[in-house]
């Protein structure tokens, strides 16, 4: 059955109704869609193209001896070498 609401006298189409009880949703997806197409198009300047991982929590940092250091000591050490 197709339905059409009224609105300033004029008939408005049922899928249109539809698109603007879900405007929310619609415009979200329009918003990603224009974001990703731009970031595409127009990178970012130091964005990279693979994701790569990096532990900065500032706990315990790994050398390459196999001992451990905390991050603190391991940045003091390289401001004295």
């Amino acid at each position: 059955m197709l339905r059409c609401c009224h609105l300033a006298g004029r008939e408005v189409p049922l899928a249109a109704t539809r698109i603007y009880e879900l405007s929310f949703f619609t415009g979200f997806g329009v918003s990603a869609t224009v974001y990703w197409a731009l970031n595409r198009c127009f990178p970012v300047v130091g964005a990279v193209y693979t994701f790569e991982e990096l532990d900065v929590s500032g706990y315990d940092e790994s050398r390459t001896d196999g001992s451990r250091t905390s991050t603190k000591d391991a940045a003091s050490e390289i401001v004295n070498e």
